[in-house]
C-alpha cells in the first residue's frame, strides 16, 4: 500500500520562502539563507531522516551537488527508491568546467549513487547518451517534456478562438539539445496534414 506522496528533491537547499506547492499540505524543507552548504546539508538530512518513513520515493533533480548526495544517501539507508533527474550536470561541457571536482566526485561516490537510482530520467537521446558516457551500467528512462490535450479540449479551445490557426510556443534557447530537430519534425507533419499553424519562438 502507498504511503503519502512523492518527495521532489530539488531546491531543498536552496535559501529562500516555501514555494506555492507548500500550501497543499506536502512537507517542504527551504535552505537557511546565510548558511554554509554542510550546515544546509545537515539540516537536509535531518529533515529527510524524520519524513522518508511517509515518502514512497524521491526525485532527484541534479548530480553534482551537495543536495543529491544527501539525499540519495538517505533513500539508500531509508530504503527508498529514488530516481534521477540530471538537467545537463552530466553533460561533457558541465562537467568540463568543473573537471577535477567532477572527477573526484563521480569517482569516489557520484557513480555509486547513480547506479543505486532506480533510473535516470532525461529528456533527450543526447542526454541519456551522456549519462551512459559516465557510466554504460546506469538505467536511463528518456520522458520527453510536454503534456498530452485531450481532443475534445483541444478542438473547444481553437473553436472558441476567431481562427482556426494551430499555434505552437518554442520557449527554450536554440540548440540541438532541446530538441529543435524534433521540433522540425513534428512541424513538417503539420504541414503535411495541411494544418495551418505559427511558430512562435
Amino acid at each position: 500500500m502507498y504511503k503519502r506522496q512523492i518527495l521532489y528533491s530539488y531546491s531543498a537547499l536552496m535559501p529562500g520562502g516555501a514555494p506555492e506547492y507548500a500550501s497543499v499540505g506536502l512537507g517542504v524543507h527551504v535552505g537557511k539563507s546565510g548558511v554554509s552548504n554542510l550546515r544546509n546539508s545537515l539540516y537536509l538530512w535531518r529533515w529527510l531522516r524524520a519524513s522518508l518513513t511517509d515518502i514512497d520515493a524521491v526525485h532527484i533533480h541534479g548530480v553534482l551537488s551537495h543536495h543529491f548526495l544527501v539525499a540519495s544517501i538517505a533513500c539508500l539507508v531509508m530504503k527508498v527508491p529514488y530516481t534521477v533527474s540530471p538537467h545537463g550536470s552530466l553533460d561533457p561541457w558541465f562537467i568540463s568546467q568543473r573537471r577535477t571536482k567532477a572527477f573526484l566526485y563521480l569517482n569516489s561516490i557520484g557513480r555509486f549513487l547513480l547506479r543505486r537510482a532506480d533510473s535516470i530520467m532525461v529528456t533527450t537521446d543526447m542526454e541519456a547518451g551522456y549519462v551512459k558516457s559516465v557510466d554504460e551500467s546506469l538505467v536511463t528512462e528518456i520522458v520527453f517534456p510536454g503534456v498530452d490535450i485531450p481532443d475534445d479540449n483541444q478542438k473547444t479551445r481553437r473553436n472558441s478562438r476567431r481562427d482556426s490557426v494551430l499555434r505552437i510556443v518554442y520557449m527554450s534557447r536554440l540548440s540541438v539539445k532541446k530538441g529543435l530537430p524534433r521540433l522540425l519534425q513534428a512541424l513538417a507533419i503539420i504541414r503535411d496534414n495541411q494544418i495551418e499553424f505559427e511558430l512562435h519562438v
